[in-house]
């Protein structure tokens, strides 16, 4: 067993490294370190190992220590939320042992990839309040970007063990540092920080949902953040009445105001939750050089939870190194399930042949029954088709894409063209949550300016990931190039009542290009 292990949080170009050693039943901090990656060592075609190679020359000795310290090193590595995608899969009520063989397939499909571009893992199924379904979260990360962690755990002479979430790893470390938390009932948490804003919709203490947001730090929080966030979580969910909501701050300040006023908008109880830095779990080395509050203010408490996520987790965990898989049945169940599908396949013989001998006497009435399902069948065809196709066309047009309301929207907080310009435009129509998928290019004068743009469209209530940016000094004045990818929510409505609509894409079929 490990002693020794090694947390990174990947979030390019920011990556921060905690190390820690296990003593029994507890852990010891011994170092920490943030840094930010350069722009060419982020967006190398060969990242893995030239970050490593970067992390070695340019961090502290301790990680190039690590090889020669005798004993094996384990790496967690804990992406950010708005890294990997999250998606909620209605399914039948199939053995929990079946799950891995279908989840993985049914994500696939909402994603419109091949499963084998895909690392696919999901959380156990919680009650959806029908008996004729259950609900699974799943996640999904592209597999060259899990290629990549893998690759970079060799270069640091690790063992990668565990790829997970932080809106997880939050959720596992946060009962160890704060009292009162809501766990045996519904409730949401809300997190956050300089940096970003965590909002965790939990469920006896266990994650059905997350919300992220980016913050900038050179900025108050505001309790209009906290409360756009929630309100698009909740967006797609029912159970939401009389629902407790927490308010944990890792920040210095007191934010005054923020509880009422997140009360009076949300029409919710809130309550805010101290964090306690004493901890029996968790220690820091003598020689640290942070204390436990600056160390959770500088986003430790995500690594932290790392640590926790073990055998004696208390929260169902993602992981993507190592996702839940199929368990093949021992050879005696074979042989009881073959002798009892045998004798099953006895008893409808004899009793397919006895009811094979009422049927001569049927005949009258089953003559009967034909005539009036006839009468039924026409009632279908000239009435009820007409209801049927209308409700069809309903929940088509609430899961379209209203381009001209798009492009209005758009419009309206798109920056001054001297400051930013959308080159490319590509929408694609998904089932499940979203109804839309937009991926757009553009170029910009500043790196400002994309990230200012992307978080209006997160602030309306879009699902914004992170954009893609790269300097270009050759096409001055717009020095930088940018990706952008974003996803349309769907109405409640429309989510609950298109379960199972399913968008098939040949080709180009389906997308809409622009171009300006």
């Amino acid at each position: 067993m490990n002693n020794r292990h090694l947390v990174i949080e990947w979030d390019l170009p920011h990556v921060s490294l905690l190390l820690a050693r296990r003593e029994g039943a507890s852990w010891e901090i011994l170092q920490w370190y943030r840094c930010v990656l350069p722009e060419h060592v982020a967006e190398s075609k060969a990242l893995s190992r030239d970050a490593a190679s970067w992390l070695l020359s340019e961090c502290p000795s301790w990680l190039r220590e690590l090889e020669t310290l005798g004993e094996a090193t384990s790496l967690s590595v804990i992406l950010p939320r708005d890294r990997v995608t999250l998606r909620k899969l209605e399914l039948p009520p199939i053995p929990t042992e079946e799950l891995p063989g279908v989840v993985p397939l049914q994500m696939a499909s909402q994603l419109s990839a091949r499963m084998e571009d895909l690392a696919i893992d999901f959380l156990p199924p919680t009650s959806s309040g029908s008996a004729e379904n259950q609900t699974v979260l799943a996640a999904s990360l592209p597999i060259e970007q899990l290629r990549t962690l893998q690759t970079l755990s060799v270069q640091l002479h690790c063992e990668l063990t565990f790829v997970g979430l932080s809106s997880l790893t939050l959720l596992e470390a946060l009962p160890h540092f704060t009292t009162n938390t809501a766990s045996a009932q519904r409730s949401l948490l809300c997190i956050y920080s300089e940096e970003r804003l965590e909002a965790l919709y939990c469920d006896a203490g266990q994650l059905i949902a997350a919300g992220y947001r980016r913050r900038n730090r050179e900025l108050p929080f505001q309790a209009k953040e906290a409360v756009a966030e929630i309100r698009r979580l909740l967006a797609t969910e029912t159970e939401t009445a009389t629902l407790p909501i927490q308010f944990i701050s890792l920040t210095d300040s007191k934010n005054v105001g923020v509880i009422s006023e997140a009360e009076k908008s949300l029409g919710m109880p809130v309550q805010l939750l101290e964090i306690d830095t004493t901890n029996s779990t968790v220690r820091l080395n003598e020689n640290f050089e942070l204390t436990m509050p600056e160390l959770l203010s500088e986003g430790g408490l995500r690594s932290i939870g790392a640590l926790l996520a073990g055998k004696s987790s208390q929260v169902s965990q993602l992981n993507l190194q190592a996702p839940r898989q199929m368990q093949e049945l021992k050879d005696h169940r074979k042989a009881w399930i073959y002798g009892g599908a045998a004798a099953l396949v006895g008893g409808l013989i004899i009793a397919y042949l006895a009811w094979w001998g009422q049927l001569a006497g049927l005949d009258d009435k089953i003559e009967r029954l034909n005539t009036e399902i006839a009468a039924v069948d026409k009632f279908m065809k000239d009435q009820g088709t007409v209801v049927e196709q209308a409700k069809k066309l309903t929940v088509y047009q609430d899961r379209s894409l209203d381009f001209e309301s798009h492009f209005q929207k758009i419009q309206s907080i798109l920056p001054a063209r001297d400051q930013l310009l959308l080159t490319e435009w590509q929408s694609l129509p998904l089932s499940g949550e979203s109804h839309s998928r937009i991926i757009a290019s553009g170029l910009a004068r500043s790196r400002q300016s994309i990230e200012s743009f992307a978080e209006k469209l997160a602030q309306d209530g879009w699902i914004v990931r992170s954009p893609t940016i790269r300097a270009n000094p050759d096409r001055q004045p717009f020095g930088y190039e940018f990706d952008l990818d974003y996803e349309i929510p769907a109405p409640a409505s429309a989510v609950k009542s298109s379960k199972r609509l399913r968008v098939s894409q040949l080709g180009d079929s389906g997308r809409n290009w622009g171009r300006s």
